[in-house]
């Protein structure tokens, strides 16, 4: 395998040493060097070449390069390309002649051999800025990049910069860039017209932090505003919320409608948990103006907006919210629309809306199907859909509430009273479900069950300390003050502990019943820093001095709403009041649904008007109940200027100004209370009256406060029938501050209490503790404009001759709709042609039609439901009969009488003031069955009809004359303002 070879000649050996074996073909390295060295340059390059040529190696060709002169660069650059090929590392020597090769021949191989020299860290900085220039040129800038960084000689500075950043805008992928610029930055500093580029690649491979020490130490004011959003979104994104704040902050005093910069206040507040505060809520409108703002951040601002009661802005923020593309909507969007529409006056609207959006699935969305119907008194509608709640959660003692609330609405307590009790199983502690059942059980007349009910929440105040507090509960909501001081005494010695006394007051302080927390601290000992902090925040809103509320709250009755009152009437003393319009009147009352009360404010008003006085009658609502029965045509026809309270017509600077100065007064109101005040206010400021009239308990409060905030000072307040305490077990419950805030107005300057009866006169003195003479009485009026009347027997279809007993009032509890069912019956059931019919509706329709087909009674006893017309229907009368548990003066006697129809009514409230008993009608003794058939046998068979007729005409054109009301009206305002 090896050949002896003759270097002088062939076949001649000329000396010794010469002779060697070689491999077959390729010859070592060691025996190439020697030829080499002994001068056979041209056998040792072919030899040289042969081998390279096969299988070149780092030590050929370092051999190639010094006997470089007997190859050429091609051949060369060949065995280099092959050694590149297998990945053989170079010497130091090999990359510097390899540099030099391919430079001219193939500057992208120069260029990596001069990257591979840099690692190997012999290049100097200028061969460095060399091979950096020609890395760049040949598409390798990330190389090029790296070479730079390591250069050191100042002197190429300016220009080392220059080529790295040249280099790393070549970069292709976004992590090599934004490596690059971070060693740019970190090396030379980042040139002003390169920072967007910089930060932006930096921003895009997720470097925030990288891209707050690029742009952080520069004044934000100085950034344009792509780098200021770039800055802020990385603050944003390593959460540094107050740095990204402070460069939006900054932006947006440059650029105020910038939706981005927007945005990152919006979002920063968000997760700072700030999104209610003032900077927050200005970003959320701003965007929503611009009509650009986020889905979610409108859904964000709506709310905050509900929480503000701005429901005008709130409707078209969650209009945005259903605008977005491709946002997904769910059911809190679906029900915050929903109570936005109900807040705005569209109930309705709001109805439809749950309806087309309910499938069937979502608790939320029925829930509040449910809590809208009930608003719209469709109590069946909502019964029906917190049934539905129930059928997932029978357990729901929320739902449950609500109805047991549907079933009193409709009358049918006995139901109310068996859904209560369940609830009572559920969580026996419930103070909402005992009271429905106390309350219910009150309702249908069952005292007994009323004080077995009452005794089970006492069995529980011995038992435990939960037991006290639900006796406690349910002695504040029914405001029995003297079953509270007997469970007080006798209880505590049981259940002596500081955590329990602590919470009775927290819940009187709650509730505003200072005077009670004061009364009771014999038996709690004092309050806790939390219960006295409820009477303090508020003495702060009044700007009174502290413990002022709380000194002699026992001897002074205080409540929330006493206080606040008796705060306005002083501070307004010695004002000058505001300008009011000569002879003029508002008359305030909470809706025209079909009553007498209703019916009495519409006629005070036409009744006024022609005694030369200007009036307008402003009401909560006009249908408050929702039922459609109103007197709204009857006011229309008498063309009355009738204002609801919300209407947008009343909005005005000077209105919100007002309001707004007097916000931390107004806030301690409860919702009604203070809603109502500021709508009063308003409607006040618009129609500039001398006069506020305040029909009925409920109105005369807010109607006071917002007297006394405007400083008008002449107000008027009608009360109606007997006092709350008079009334009924529950009448007086809802406003327990009324009889206090009535005695504080009694004592004003400038107000006057009237009433419409005797009876209730006497009533209110009683209970106000105040002279008879300073409640004055108006009795009400009727108009009979002596017209033809409704033919309801032919409507009825029922003979011309036979007997009609009428009936004209609501289906409600305290109308006792059973009991005239029961006694008209008992009178008719053996008459021939003897008829009895209702005009009205009310919730114990289903309840009456049941009585009536129980009884047998269908076709003679006649439900013919609400007619605006009534008051002409008693024509078609022999006899009008009213069995209410209470009354004040009712219309439905005087209309009847003034139209010739005698009456039948129970002695209640100012009844025997309304007709004449045993010549125009008769006042039942007592309430039993047989008595009041008794009375309408009488009248119907022995009275005669056209004595009586005119007798009843008589009676009421002397005593309830239209002409005569408006005129003591008048003079009533008149002795009013003249004392002022």
């Amino acid at each position: 395998m090896t050949d002896v070879i003759d270097l002088r000649g062939s076949g001649i050996v000329a000396r010794a040493g010469l002779e060697a074996p070689v491999q077959k073909g390729v010859a070592s390295l060691e025996r190439l060097s020697e030829l080499f060295e002994t001068g056979h340059d041209g056998l040792a390059a072919d030899m040289l070449r042969k081998r390279n040529n096969s299988n070149p190696t780092n030590e050929g060709l370092e051999m190639a390069v010094n006997m470089r002169d007997n190859f050429t660069e091609s051949e060369m650059r060949r065995w280099f390309r092959e050694l590149e090929r297998q990945d053989v590392n170079l010497s130091e020597t090999l990359l510097d002649f390899k540099f030099n090769l391919f430079s001219e021949a193939d500057p992208a191989v120069a260029a990596n051999t001069a990257f591979q020299l840099y690692e190997s860290g012999i290049l100097n900085d200028a061969s460095k800025m060399e091979a950096s220039e020609m890395l760049l040129e040949c598409g390798s800038p990330d190389k090029a990049i790296l070479m730079i960084g390591s250069i050191e000689n100042i002197e190429f500075r300016v220009a080392a910069s220059q080529l790295a950043a040249a280099s790393a805008k070549a970069i292709k992928n976004i992590e090599s860039q934004a490596d690059a610029w971070r060693l740019i930055a970190d090396r030379f500093g980042v040139q002003d017209a390169d920072l967007l580029i910089a930060a932006s690649r930096m921003y895009s491979a997720g470097r925030h932090t990288e891209v707050i020490d690029l742009l952080a130490e520069r004044d934000s004011d100085e950034l344009d505003r792509s780098l200021g959003l770039l800055l802020a979104r990385s603050y944003f994104t390593v959460e540094e919320y107050d740095n990204c704040l402070n460069v939006s902050r900054s932006m947006l005093e440059r650029h105020p409608d910038d939706q981005d910069v927007l945005r990152l206040i919006i979002r920063s507040k968000r997760r700072q948990g700030d999104v209610g505060d003032e900077e927050a809520f200005q970003a959320l409108s701003r965007s929503l103006e611009l009509g650009t703002i986020h889905p979610e951040d409108a859904y964000r601002l709506a709310r905050t907006l509900v929480e503000n009661e701005d429901w005008e802005t709130a409707s078209k923020a969650i209009d945005a919210v259903f605008s977005g593309n491709g946002y997904e909507i769910n059911e809190r969007h679906i029900v915050l629309k929903s109570r936005i529409l109900v807040e705005s006056g569209r109930e309705k609207e709001a109805r439809d809306w749950l309806i087309s959006n309910d499938e069937g699935d979502s608790v939320s969305i029925t829930r509040a199907l449910a809590s809208i119907l009930h608003r719209m008194r469709d109590d069946e509608g909502a019964l029906e859909a917190r049934r539905r709640v129930l059928e997932n959660d029978p357990h729901d003692t929320g739902i449950r509430r609500g109805v047991c609330t549907s079933l009193l609405r409709l009358g049918r307590l006995e139901e109310a009273m068996l859904e209560s009790k369940e609830i009572i199983q559920i969580l026996p502690t419930d103070a909402s479900a005992w009271d429905v059942l106390i309350e219910t059980l009150a309702r249908m007349g069952r005292e007994q069950e009323t004080d077995s009910a009452w005794e089970e929440v006492l069995d529980m105040s011995w038992d435990n300390p939960e037991g006290l507090l639900l006796a406690v509960e349910i002695c504040l909501r029914f405001d029995w003050a003297n079953r509270l001081d007997w469970i007080l005494r006798s209880r505590l010695n049981i259940h002596r502990s500081r955590e329990t006394n602590a919470e009775i007051h927290h819940m009187m302080m709650q509730k505003g019943r200072f005077d009670l927390s004061k009364m009771f601290e014999k038996y709690l000992g004092p309050r806790s820093t939390e219960s006295s902090r409820i009477a303090r925040s508020l003495e702060i809103d009044l700007g009174a001095t502290p413990h002022s509320i709380m000194e002699h709250a026992d001897r002074n009755f205080s409540q929330t709403e006493s206080v606040i009152l008796e705060h306005l009437i002083r501070s307004g003393e010695g004002t000058t009041s505001y300008e009011a319009e000569g002879e003029s009147v508002l008359i305030l009352t909470s809706s025209l649904n079909a009553g007498g009360a209703e019916r009495q404010a519409i006629l005070t008003g036409a009744g006024l008007r022609n005694q030369g006085w200007k009036s307008t009658i402003g009401v909560d609502r006009i249908d408050a109940q929702h039922s459609g029965e109103t007197l709204q045509s009857m006011a229309e026809s008498l063309d009355l200027n009738v204002i609801e309270f919300r209407d947008v017509n009343l909005e005005s600077e000077e209105a919100d100004e007002l309001i707004q100065l007097h916000a931390n007064i107004l806030s301690n109101l409860r919702p009604i209370e203070r809603v109502r005040s500021e709508c009063i206010i308003r409607m006040i400021l618009k129609t500039r009256p001398c006069i506020i009239h305040a029909w009925q308990d409920a109105m005369i409060y807010p109607a006071a406060i917002a007297n006394f905030i405007v400083g008008s000072n002449a107000l008027i307040g009608s009360v109606r029938s007997l006092n709350p305490d008079e009334k009924s077990l529950l009448y007086g419950r809802k406003r327990p501050y009324l009889r206090k805030s009535l005695q504080i107005l009694c004592k004003a300057e400038g107000f006057r209490l009237l009433n419409n009866s005797q009876a209730g006169r006497e009533s209110y003195s009683r209970w106000l503790e105040i002279p008879e003479e300073e409640i004055c009485v108006i009795r009400n009026g009727v108009m009979d404009d002596g017209g033809r009347g409704v033919d309801l027997k032919h409507i009825l279809d029922i003979p011309v001759d036979s007997e009609l007993i009428g009936g004209v009032f609501r289906l409600v509890p305290e109308k006792r709709p059973l009991l005239w069912v029961d006694s008209a019956w008992e009178c008719i059931k053996n008459r021939k042609d003897a008829f009895a019919v209702i005009i009205g509706e009310g919730r114990m329709r289903k309840e009456v039609e049941s009585r009536i087909h129980e009884i047998g009674a269908n076709g003679k006893i006649i439900l013919h439901g609400f007619r605006e017309d009534a008051s002409k229907c008693y024509d078609s009368f022999d006899v009008t009969l009213l069995t209410s548990s209470t009354e004040g003066l009712p219309n439905v006697l005087i209309e009847s009488q003034a139209r010739g129809v005698p009456v039948v009514s129970t002695n209640v409230g100012g009844v025997n003031e309304s007709l004449s008993d045993g010549s125009t009608g008769i006042l039942l003794k007592d309430e039993d069955i047989g008595t009041i058939k008794s009375a309408l046998t009488l009248i119907l068979d022995d009275w005669d009809m056209n004595d009586t007729s005119g007798a009843c005409r008589s009676f009421i054109e002397q005593k309830f004359g239209m002409e005569r009301m408006a005129r003591d009206t008048k003079e009533a305002y008149e002795s009013l303002l003249s004392s002022m």
